[in-house]
């Protein structure tokens, strides 16, 4: 979608669905083919941008291409408040949907009273935004404070060769205290409810985040989530203490203290898992979320026509990105790295998706 010589191949795909309510991808890109369409076929469009993450990027092309969206989703009341101050007269076109997630039948959990405590991440192997590479840090201060743990890292990303040399090098230290650490590839998401079951506590060590649909599925099997104080999403969900906790982002030593806190008490943790998967039971549930945006579709789609002008994409690089083939969302390699592992999926056992 970044070379405009491409754009009349996109305009007329997606001409070929109209009437529709369409649902941009998080990309500027897609914004702007809304808004070319919109220019002309404005009668038989309707837009719906969702806005789950707390980031300059999404607030910039979500407010550029205003004039063509019929309603603002949004999933955490940072993001809300964020949005309204760049398209504050849109304030009764802004609606908060909080994610939804399945609930499964009720697992026991065993008390850890016998075994190390169960440290589980999953997800991105990314230090600029999740930061990974604060977890062996946060093993070594588990380790010096006499906590017996396993940690396990399911994912793969940029970080993946640093993150493992990072860990190769603490065990060497943490396995003298009966601890452990294991690195595994990333699990499809019906696979990711038995590492919630069989970890006590998920954790995030993140920058940023909308809200997180990881530690919302792990909440929802019982496991506590520890997590970074973040500014969008947590604080929607978590009540510290409660049914979770927050800490500081990058604050690795409360992070430790807290859970060395929960492998002290595992008659604490059992409660915390109780509330926490509680609160997705009542609050999150996937078929109350699906219940809301089919109410909002519905809406939409008896709503009046915006028409907008023929927009083109809005530029927005990373910094340090010169090379006008890389954008903030998409590297110049992305076509070839995604063929790449489209070709490994499909070799494997388990055949093609």
């Amino acid at each position: 979608m970044h070379d405009l010589n491409n754009w009349g191949d996109w305009i007329r795909a997606y001409r070929r669905t109209l009437p529709t309510v369409m649902l941009p991808a998080v990309l500027a890109e897609s914004y702007a083919v809304a808004s070319a369409l919109a220019g002309v076929h404005a009668d038989g469009l309707r837009v719906v941008a969702w806005n789950h993450s707390d980031n300059p990027y999404d607030y910039a092309y979500l407010s550029h291409h205003e004039p063509i969206i019929h309603r603002y989703v949004v999933n955490t009341h940072a993001c809300e408040q964020a949005l309204l101050q760049r398209v504050g007269t849109r304030h009764r076109d802004i609606v908060l949907i909080p994610h939804g997630v399945s609930i499964g039948p009720e697992t026991t959990r065993d008390a850890h009273m016998d075994r190390p405590i169960r440290i589980a991440y999953g997800g991105r192997f990314d230090h600029l935004v999740k930061r990974v590479l604060d977890f062996p840090k946060l093993a070594m201060r588990l380790f010096e404070a006499g906590v017996r743990f396993e940690l396990l890292l399911a994912g793969d990303g940029p970080q993946r060769e640093q993150l493992e040399s990072a860990v190769n090098s603490t065990l060497q230290t943490i396995r003298a205290g009966g601890s452990n650490i294991r690195i595994e590839p990333p699990r499809p998401p019906h696979k990711m409810p038995l590492i919630w079951q069989w970890a006590d506590v998920a954790m995030l060590m993140s920058v940023h985040e909308g809200m997180s649909v990881a530690m919302l599925e792990a909440m929802a099997e019982g496991c506590v989530p520890v997590v970074t104080a973040v500014k969008s999403g947590a604080r929607d969900v978590l009540q510290s203490g409660r049914n979770g906790f927050t800490f500081p982002i990058g604050d690795i030593d409360e992070a430790a203290n807290i859970i060395a806190k929960l492998a002290r008490e595992p008659a604490t943790l059992i409660l915390l898992s109780t509330a926490a998967r509680e609160t997705i039971a009542t609050q999150h549930g996937f078929s109350t979320h699906v219940d809301r945006f089919m109410a909002l579709l519905n809406e939409v789609e008896q709503s009046e026509p915006r028409f907008g002008r023929n927009a083109a994409t809005l530029q927005i690089n990373a910094p340090g990105v010169t090379d006008p083939g890389d954008s903030l969302t998409v590297p110049s390699d992305a076509a070839a790295k995604l063929m790449a592992l489209l070709q490994r999926i499909s070799n494997e056992a388990s055949g093609p998706i």
